[in-house]
């Protein structure tokens, strides 16, 4: 008897994280919906940028998903939020190999410094144009941050480290493939 008990309480737990995985899945495609302009989309961070910072000299990591973020060189904000990225990944909250920044405008001395004192785990490349978003329809999201596939396509957009959502759905995208569906 003890044995059936425990087996069906097994089965009610599967039951209710099968529940929970639909619904969190529903509740991302719901999210994703709303940039619809922009999921699919590719951005090659390597075309027309030139890389500015890379952390403790490696070459970039092949890997399933990277993250870009978008900031501005000359924003205080933007520069704090490298500073959270950095905070963030040592607490490796995110099992994602590369995140790279692209700083858009001319580095100034504030910025310079900030990356010579902090050190930043992620790669920083410029955009001193400042043309590569709208050159590619994307600029509406001039500070924005994107989860990529393997083929540098968007599969989600929004930033974890503030926001305990989209860390949630970025997490459910990494490790569940729900885009590969």
């Amino acid at each position: 008897m003890w044995k059936n008990l425990f087996i069906i309480c097994v089965l009610l737990l599967q039951v209710c994280a099968c529940n929970n995985d639909i619904e969190k899945k529903k509740a991302l495609m719901s999210y994703l919906n709303d940039y619809s302009d922009v999921v699919g989309h590719r951005i090659n961070t390597r075309d027309s940028l030139s890389l500015y910072y890379t952390p403790n000299g490696v070459a970039g990591h092949k890997g399933a998903y990277k993250i870009v973020s978008f900031i501005n060189t000359s924003c205080g904000t933007c520069i704090r939020k490298m500073d959270e990225w950095n905070k963030f990944l040592s607490e490796e909250k995110m099992d994602v190999k590369e995140i790279i920044f692209v700083a858009q405008g001319k580095p100034d001395t504030y910025f310079r410094e900030f990356i010579d004192s902090t050190k930043p785990a992620f790669y920083i490349y410029l955009d001193t144009s400042g043309y590569y978003l709208l050159n590619r329809h994307l600029d509406r999201y001039v500070q924005g941050t994107f989860l990529l596939d393997e083929n540098d396509k968007v599969v989600m957009i929004g930033d974890p480290v503030s926001n305990e959502t989209i860390y949630s759905f970025y997490n459910t995208i990494i490790h569940d493939k729900v885009m590969s569906e």
